[in-house]
């Protein structure tokens, strides 16, 4: 069994890194990594991790930041083509686990595959983890810190949450967020936006053996960084409800409501926290244990470190795998931005034969209709034919009646009348 991770990646060094190293040691066999105007430093530590022989494939998205989900269900297709059995959508600060930690992603996933002969998708929970308030930059030591999560269900994700956020009456982390799912491979697979559900496929079955470990907030600059991505937003007309985390924060990094350190402050923790849990929050050691498995792995990132220091010559991206013909094609699409187009074109055919379809059925119709209208327009000039019959022999009767023989051979009627009586 073969299993892929992708991403689209914009900011977020090293946690990014971090997240990678944990999929391999999970047992992910590749990375498949869309790029979009990102950080430097994310660029160069991923290459370099790739570089040092890491199952990365790194593409570059840019331009693609508002068409995620169009995007990475290419990239979906990609990793299908390239041979994986089982896609596992991810974020960046998601750490992607089994509850058992003496499990892996892989053994969940072929336990999966035995209890479902035919493959369906997975649906896991999201829980949000809160790092030390004293973080200045995200580090596999802040990781083992970070011992402190939301209890699931403790806000849930509705407009009158979103509206205590606002106010500052519930830190961001206290808000669930929508469970994600992990695909089996399959051609007509849409992702919609956040990876939380997928078109084109059964329907997903929870299982809580997996968990997404979320870590929203690594590090102060990180909402800074949100009210970039809220600013954007705005420029583009969206809505409130998209992406309402940065417009939030874009709002205070404009002076309105909430500073960007009140928000830095409420979804953090401090010793205090740790050592006297506020309700709604409990000590969790999944991340810990994580860290301590990554152990053997930090190396990579600080060879990647030294990388990302502007003091040395960038290393070139090099694929070590090379692309099929399909893949080929979709890498082309997304180096030119254009996801939405090639999945239309991969289903050009189908979507012909369905215009086609319709367009058979709506000239049927019309037929019908002028079927019916020639009908109705034979009937009405039947009615009309009647209705003069039945006006003239109104006439003629009542001319009748009105005649001297009428009134002459009355006599005669009535004689004729009674004979029938009397018979």
């Amino acid at each position: 069994m073969r299993i892929a991770a992708v991403a689209m990646v914009h900011n977020g060094w090293p946690i990014a890194g971090l997240t990678a190293l944990h999929l391999i040691e999970q047992g992910v066999d590749e990375l498949i990594i869309a790029t979009y105007d990102a950080e430097d430093s994310v660029t160069a530590g991923l290459r370099s991790l790739q570089n040092h022989g890491l199952p990365l494939v790194i593409l570059d998205a840019s331009g693609a930041d508002f068409h995620t989900a169009s995007t990475t269900s290419v990239l979906v297709q990609l990793a299908i083509g390239r041979g994986a059995d089982w896609i596992i959508p991810w974020g960046v600060d998601e750490f992607i686990v089994p509850k058992d930690p003496e499990s892996t992603l892989r053994t969940e996933l072929t336990s999966w595959n035995r209890e479902h002969p035919t493959p369906i998708p997975m649906s896991i929970d999201v829980r949000n983890f809160l790092v030390p308030r004293d973080t200045d930059r995200f580090s596999l030591d802040v990781l083992a810190k970070t011992t402190t999560a939301v209890k699931h269900g403790l806000w849930p994700n509705t407009e009158a949450s979103k509206l205590a956020v606002a106010s500052g009456a519930v830190p961001f982390v206290a808000v669930d967020f929508p469970r994600r799912v992990i695909l089996p491979a399959d051609q007509n697979v849409w992702l919609t936006a956040g990876a939380h559900t997928a078109q084109g496929m059964s329907s997903s079955e929870h299982s809580d053996r997996i968990i997404v470990a979320h870590v929203p907030f690594p590090d102060p600059k990180c909402f800074e960084r949100r009210a970039h991505q809220g600013r954007a937003l705005r420029r583009r007309f969206y809505n409130e409800s998209t992406g309402w985390q940065s417009q939030l924060t874009a709002d205070s990094a404009n002076g309105i409501g909430l500073s960007i350190d009140d928000w830095w402050t409420l979804n953090t923790t401090s010793p205090e926290d740790i050592e006297h849990m506020p309700e709604g929050y409990q000590r969790d050691l999944t991340l810990a244990t994580i860290a301590q498995r990554l152990q053997c792995s930090a190396h990579f990132l600080d060879i990647a470190a030294s990388d990302t220091n502007g003091d040395v010559v960038p290393i070139p991206h090099v694929e070590h795998v090379p692309l099929i013909t399909a893949a080929a094609v979709m890498k082309a699409a997304i180096l030119t931005s254009r996801a939405v187009e090639v999945i239309a074109e991969q289903h050009a055919d189908s979507l012909q034969e369905m215009i086609a379809g319709l367009n058979d059925e709506l000239t049927n119709a019309r037929a019908e209709l002028a079927d019916a209208r020639t009908g109705l327009e034979t009937a009405h000039a039947e009615t009309e034919a009647t209705s003069r019959t039945a006006r003239e022999v109104s006439v003629r009767a009542d001319a009748l009646t009105r005649s001297r023989s009428w009134r002459f051979m009355a006599p005669l009627r009535n004689a004729a009348r009674l004979s029938r009586r009397h018979r």
